[in-house]
């Protein structure tokens, strides 16, 4: 009881000197500005996308038998290269399109060297189990559809 009794001279206390105006003149207090989100952290020594960290590698999903449709890369002259299923060619024999056939539909790593043709002297270092494909490939399409918005995309495709 004594509580509540406190609680109701407390609240008529504040409540007058909260409703009172400002003297004429006064502005307002300024609001703050929302800061822009801060850049993701770096990631920490010793962590690189790769086997080691001076080595260009190619995360995708094996679109065709020997296609790929790059989801991440560390190679900075592959610019754009997400934008469309790109040709492997293997290392072990040039010229020669890399066989993934056996992994169409999952996520793979590969190396190589990048090239207007596609990715040449192309290693597959790993494949990912049909679990992390899904997972990975759910995140890429999660992250296109929260991008679609800001690039000022039109209406959503129809389905049909």
């Amino acid at each position: 009881m004594r509580a509540l009794i406190c609680l109701a001279a407390a609240t008529v206390l504040a409540l007058p000197a909260l409703a009172q105006p400002r003297p004429p003149g006064q502005r307002p207090p300024p609001q703050r500005q929302a800061a822009p989100p801060p850049a993701p952290p770096a990631p920490p020594p010793g962590f690189f996308p790769c086997r080691t960290a001076v080595e260009t590698c190619y995360v995708g999903v094996v679109a065709g038998p020997s296609q790929i449709a790059i989801l991440f890369t560390n190679n900075p002259q592959a610019e754009g290269i997400e934008a469309k299923p790109v040709e492997l060619s293997s290392a072990e024999a040039p010229g020669t399109a890399l066989d993934l056939a056996a992994s169409l539909g999952r996520v793979v790593m590969v190396t190589g060297s990048y090239a207007a043709t596609g990715i040449t002297k192309a290693e597959v270092v790993d494949t990912a189990s049909p679990l992390l494909s899904f997972m990975m490939k759910q995140s890429a399409a999660a992250e296109e559809a929260q991008a679609a918005p800001q690039r000022g995309g039109g209406k959503p495709p129809a389905r049909r």
